[in-house]
């Protein structure tokens, strides 16, 4: 399944390439939340995309999205690495009874 990410301005959107998928967690809590972990590698192939995730961020992930809220910065060789933490984006709807 894709992973894209979209500015979080709502301008540009892109598949993500090079997420690492042997340390990407999908954490849910039953009528709570809903959390994603992973890490993405820099490479020539996704430089546009790589420079895409950054806090406040929105990452499209099952029909679903997540706000960015927590980046970690490192080197992997001569390579930049961000490992991601983003939370889920929760609408909630109230409907007065004046309005029915």
């Amino acid at each position: 399944m894709d992973i894209l990410v979209r500015d979080k301005n709502g301008l540009r959107e892109e598949i993500l390439m090079d997420v690492d998928y042997t340390n990407f967690k999908y954490e849910y809590e039953l009528n709570s939340a809903r959390n994603l972990q992973f890490t993405v590698y820099q490479t020539s192939l996704n430089a546009f995309s790589f420079d895409l995730v950054e806090v406040e961020s929105v990452i499209l992930y099952d029909n679903q999205q997540y706000v960015v809220k927590s980046i970690s910065l490192g080197m992997v060789g001569e390579g930049q690495v961000k490992e991601v933490t983003a939370h889920h984006i929760s609408l909630l709807v109230w409907i007065s009874f004046n309005d029915m």
